[in-house]
């Protein structure tokens, strides 16, 4: 599953929703829109590509 920061904006792959956010320490992690699961496919690509 994806999820995003609403404090950072970060988009990162997991299991399960965990309470804070890896990137910050936030508790302001949701399940990323679908806007958000596209933009992480994409750079997930691009990062694979190179």
């Amino acid at each position: 599953m994806i999820f995003a920061c609403d404090h950072c904006y970060f988009l990162f792959e997991a299991e399960k929703q965990p309470e804070r956010c890896p990137d910050c320490g936030k508790k302001a992690v949701r399940p990323a829109d679908e806007r958000e699961q596209d933009e992480y496919q994409n750079r997930r690509k691009e990062f694979e590509s190179k």
